[in-house]
């Protein structure tokens, strides 16, 4: 540890904030990237269409939009 840390007051396990507690399933995982890439792909269409002038959805793109490609 550094500084003021003390080992008893590290934050480990099911305790630490970073801790991936699976509660999300693979299943629901895929469907709501799947969720997300069709509102990505409605959104590219609205712009091609020229029906929106507002900016893209900031972030990171779903994996599921590729399988759509």
């Amino acid at each position: 540890m550094h500084g003021a840390r003390k080992a008893y007051t590290v934050l480990k396990g099911m305790a630490h904030p970073n801790y991936k507690n699976g509660l999300e399933t693979q299943k629901s995982k895929e469907s709501r990237s799947e969720g997300h890439a069709e509102l990505r792909r409605l959104e590219s269409m609205m712009h091609d269409l020229g029906m929106t002038t507002a900016k893209r959805m900031p972030g990171r793109k779903p994996s599921a939009i590729a399988k759509m490609k």
